[in-house]
């Protein structure tokens, strides 16, 4: 579904992955950023996934990520792909506010993420199917 969502997306003129963040970092804070099996977990600080038998990146004590800085991703050149292919519009259109709402409460999504995603693509579409 999420694949097929990307395509109607790009479709529209929506290039997955190239969000404009514009200073946004609500991604990076609270979330799950698990490094896949192709990821050397040794390229970055990483604590055990809560959920699954992964590492992730760590935390700082609010939250956001470890490399989160003042000015941005300290390791945005060589993020993981979890970071590269995150695009919060592309949850916004793949999930409904009550879906989001039940992935929020199973801490899968953070209810913001998907209300920022909703933002952009209403700024780029004019209109979302709800």
């Amino acid at each position: 579904m999420r694949h097929d969502a990307a395509e109607h997306l790009q479709g529209m003129g929506v290039k997955i992955g190239d969000v404009p963040c514009d200073g946004c970092t609500r991604c990076c804070s609270r979330d799950l950023v698990r490094l896949l099996p192709d990821e050397d977990p040794d390229q970055y600080l990483t604590e055990a996934h809560p959920f699954l038998e992964a590492r992730m990146l760590s935390h700082k004590a609010d939250g956001s990520c470890i490399y989160q800085g003042e000015d941005g991703c300290s390791i945005w050149d060589r993020r993981p792909r979890m970071c590269r292919e995150m695009d919060c519009r592309l949850l916004a259109y793949t999930f409904s506010k009550g879906e989001a709402q039940r992935l929020e409460k199973q801490g899968a999504l953070r209810i913001d993420v998907w209300v920022r995603g909703r933002e952009l693509l209403r700024e780029k579409l004019h209109c979302v199917p709800s």
